[in-house]
């Protein structure tokens, strides 16, 4: 199995020096983007920290979500030890490709997209203020990109009091004439979804597209450290089906769900045998204390009640609602 790919950074037309680092390893079936923050010899140290972790965990055996939580502890560690600077961090976005399948792993507002033969769509979700505003309706795509508050992200590799970070994944199979993308927020920021997908449709090799990209970002500003790796899915890769005719299903892929959504029943069981528990438990204490209250009404003399004539009894305050939960900490790139 030949995977073909390529990987590129600049540094962009604003930022003095580039924190972005990336990995390819077609040995491993591993391909990462690391994007950096924290200034001059922290983002850098964070970004390529999280990329060296990466190899070696997935070497190891390791999945690749653990792969990825383990660099934020990766990152934390070298704090400790006074590398880089305290509070340096890193998005990551990561996949790994095993017998046609391939997995994507991320944090933060690093992307992954998928170019096929039925089009084009981002596959991974950005852990980003933006997207939590996109995701509740407050304002569009086009937006989005003008935002400015774009670049802060609810969650990344390495902050401080943050005892893990949330990994998010998707997976699928990959068939002839695939690619998939990942690329800093330097890309996406400059960018558009729609003029990606026109730049990935153009003919050209996976160099060339590469270097497509990245000029597109840096004619729209450049105002970021731009780093894209864009990977083909093998010649040997089974060819896309027809929409609607029928797929194979995957055994893999099939006993992984089957396993999910029998955990799922498992602890639906547990919690409904739990909650009936402490329901009757509740209900016979009432029933006791009912006994006791109507034992003692029995034997005691009426006592009267006295209503201050300031208290209107028929229209008793209600009790304030609890507030939604807060949306997580914004953390600015």
């Amino acid at each position: 199995m030949t995977i073909r790919s390529a990987s590129g950074t600049h540094v962009g037309l604003v930022r003095e020096h580039n924190e972005d680092s990336y990995l390819a390893r077609p040995d491993l079936g591993l391909w990462v983007v690391a994007d950096g923050m924290g200034g001059h010899l922290a983002g850098e140290v964070a970004s390529q920290i999280a990329v060296n972790e990466m190899a070696l965990r997935v070497a190891q055996g390791e999945t690749l979500a653990s792969a990825v939580a383990a660099t934020h502890h990766a990152v934390l560690a070298a704090v400790a030890r006074g590398e880089g600077q305290p509070g340096m961090g890193t998005t990551l976005v990561a996949l790994q490709i095993k017998d046609m399948q391939y997995q994507i792993a991320w944090v933060g507002d690093s992307r992954a997209y998928l170019m096929g033969a039925h089009g084009f769509r981002q596959l991974s979700r950005d852990h980003s203020f933006v997207q939590q505003l996109l995701d509740a309706g407050a304002i569009g795509e086009a937006e989005a990109l003008q935002h400015p508050d774009r670049n802060v992200v609810t969650q990344a590799i390495g902050t401080p009091g943050m005892a893990n970070v949330r990994v998010d994944t998707v997976e699928g199979q990959l068939f002839q004439g695939d690619q998939v993308l990942l690329c800093s927020d330097g890309l996406t920021s400059e960018v558009s979804n729609p003029r990606i997908h026109e730049l990935l449709a153009s003919p050209g090799n996976e160099a060339a597209k590469l270097e497509t990209l990245i000029a597109a970002a840096l004619v729209h500003g450049g105002s970021d450290n731009v780093t894209v790796v864009l990977v083909s899915a093998p010649a040997d890769a089974p060819e896309h089906p027809q929409r609607g005719s029928t797929v194979p299903i995957d055994s893999r892929l099939l006993n992984r769900a089957i396993t999910n959504n029998r955990a799922k029943q498992t602890h639906a069981v547990i919690w409904a045998s739990v909650t009936g528990a402490l329901l009757a438990l509740l209900l016979a204490i009432g029933w006791t204390m009912k006994d006791k209250i109507t034992g003692q009404a029995a034997t005691t003399e009426p006592s009267t009640i006295q209503i201050s004539p300031g208290l209107n009894t028929n229209n008793p305050v209600s009790r304030p609602q609890k507030g939604e939960k807060n949306a997580e900490a914004p953390i600015q790139k």
